[in-house]
């Protein structure tokens, strides 16, 4: 155990002087420090707890009786996740085009946009075979 003398206003006046232990010291920077902390999550819970009250109210509002909801057809919604990937593809191969030719240096920005067309095109790729397989599915259901 290391004691230390203190003295000063932050212990009392400056007439007191008092001996503490060292680790006490260290346990109370890092109570400090654990309750900054406390209080920095506190006020992110409420962040958040604040948001799910929005997303509740505007979910209410839209699942009121007589209002009707007005969804994209499916084959509309898979239409446009296609051009979507298409467009991803497209830029990829303009970016690929123009570093090789020489007008960009961004080496990252180009195998950025080429993986995100990969990604893009894998997802596509997964999508359709889990639809193949539930069309299968359905077909060998009994009557």
């Amino acid at each position: 155990m290391f004691l230390e003398w203190v003295r000063g206003p932050a212990f009392g006046d400056d007439d007191e002087c008092i001996f503490r232990d060292r680790q006490t010291v260290g346990f109370d920077k890092r109570t400090n420090m654990m309750s900054g902390i406390t209080s920095q999550l506190l006020a992110m819970r409420q962040d958040i707890i604040a948001q799910n009250d929005v997303f509740k109210k505007a979910a209410s509002a839209s699942l009121e009786p007589g209002v009707a909801i007005s969804r994209p057809p499916f084959s509309a919604a898979m239409a446009s996740a296609i051009g979507d990937v298409s467009k991803q593809q497209d830029h990829a191969g303009d970016f690929t085009r123009d570093y090789t030719m020489g007008r960009t240096n961004d080496v990252a920005g180009v195998m950025l946009a080429k993986q995100k067309a990969s990604l893009g095109f894998e997802l596509t790729l997964q999508v359709r075979n889990k639809l193949i397989k539930a069309y299968q599915d359905i077909m060998t259901m009994p009557v």
